[in-house]
């Protein structure tokens, strides 16, 4: 996982914020790697906008198997409104292959969102709205909402 942050004014109110992950199991086989140990995306850190852990391959049932390799991209410019008030608009991109390695070719998946954040001294309380752009009929919901504790990276 990579991550660089770009403050674009001299207060630092407003940052620019990605991050790269790339993942890969090695193992001769899919079914050999415990379905816990699998890449599933569709977390608060990757792919918000998705239903959680679907972002997978899926069984005819719809239920996710998880991969062997991921590989996530997101972006998100943090703006701090007020000292203790901050938004945070987002693009998440990626997906998760069977194979041991990721495949840059093909489908990607992404999301957009909002996110509201209320710093405290514990960090920041998170309030994120996300929208998956390329949705999984009868899967994956119109949007998400997430909450947590903490920046997403």
């Amino acid at each position: 996982r990579l991550s660089h942050y770009l403050p674009l004014n001299e207060s630092q109110s407003v940052v620019f914020a990605q991050k790269v992950t790339l993942g890969s199991i090695i193992s001769p086989r899919l079914r050999v790697v415990p379905v816990s140990k699998r890449f599933l995306g569709g977390s608060e850190e990757e792919l918000r906008g998705y239903k959680y852990k679907t972002v997978s391959l899926l069984t005819n049932h719809d239920k996710p198997i998880g991969g062997r390799s991921a590989v996530y991209y997101t972006f998100e410019t943090r703006f701090r409104v007020t000292k203790s008030i901050g938004l945070v608009p987002f693009f998440d991109i990626g997906n998760v292959y069977a194979t041991q390695f990721p495949m840059f070719d093909g489908k990607w998946l992404k999301s957009v969102g909002l996110g509201v954040r209320y710093f405290t001294f514990i960090g920041p309380f998170r309030f994120d709205v996300g929208f998956p752009l390329i949705r999984w009929y009868g899967l994956d919901p119109t949007y998400r909402i997430l909450l947590s504790i903490g920046q997403s990276f």
